[in-house]
């Protein structure tokens, strides 16, 4: 019996065979990318530090120290709002830190509180989560939309084209009774098409349809004369009188 040759990795030319090639390179390559990886994270975090210098330094050239100028709109504060580092971070004309600089939460309030009207609207959704409750007293319920309705007087047609507080509207619309439903309309009169076209509030005008008289739906009718053509071209505007004209409507509207 002859001894057991070793099986060498290489030919009789003395060339390596293609299986151990082919393995060598993939560790080769897996190698490499680990390190182009690290490499690259490296890279990265370098030019995040680079940045943030940069833009640090332009801000302190672009403001100089001696010129005083008067803040704008946007950097005067309204309320008194805590960033992470504590302290208060606004007060009435000073000027305000970047908006980044401040937690998400705070940041989606102090939007919300730039925009008009934004203590009322507030004011009249906590009053809804007690209005929109199906097993609520009746009587109790007739006063809650009473005092929304003084709260809100002049400016219901302001409100109804935003899409929360046009929900409130909605529900008063709907266990509302009729003489509080027609100082509701009477104020939504001159903005009916507007109401029409806007997404949430077209669910303003379709309640009414559903819980108002013959005369209140009447009227409602009477409003799109002339402007049928153009709500028609529109998405929102079409369901709306499709509604109208095909549920409500009488054989002389």
């Amino acid at each position: 019996m002859g001894k057991r040759v070793k099986q060498s990795s290489r030919n009789s030319k003395g060339k390596l065979n293609r299986a151990t090639t082919k393995f060598k390179s993939s560790r080769k390559q897996i190698r490499t990318n680990k390190f182009d990886v690290k490499k690259t994270r490296k890279y990265l975090s370098q030019k995040r530090d680079s940045s943030s210098l940069k833009r640090e330094s332009s801000l302190k050239t672009a403001i100089p120290k001696d010129s005083v100028s008067r803040p704008s709109r946007k950097f005067v504060a309204k309320s008194s709002l805590v960033g992470k580092k504590g302290g208060e971070v606004q007060k009435e004309g000073v000027r305000l830190p970047k908006l980044r600089l401040l937690p998400r939460k705070k940041r989606r309030e102090f939007r919300q509180s730039c925009k008009p009207n934004f203590e009322l609207a507030k004011k009249t959704k906590s009053l809804w989560e007690r209005l929109r409750v199906r097993k609520y007293d009746s009587d109790k319920r007739e006063e809650l939309i009473g005092q929304l309705l003084k709260d809100l007087a002049g400016k219901i047609h302001i409100l109804a084209l935003r899409h929360d507080t046009s929900r409130v509207i909605q529900t008063m619309v709907k266990y509302g009774t009729e003489d509080q439903l027609t100082l509701i309309l009477e104020e939504l009169k001159t903005e009916i098409l507007p109401i029409c076209k806007t997404r949430y509030s077209k669910f303003l005008i379709t309640s009414f349809l559903k819980n108002g008289s013959a005369k209140q739906r009447g009227l409602i009718i009477s409003l799109f004369s002339g402007h049928i053509r153009e709500l028609l071209r529109h998405t929102e505007g079409a369901q709306v009188l499709e509604l109208a004209y095909n549920d409500y409507a009488n054989k002389d509207e």
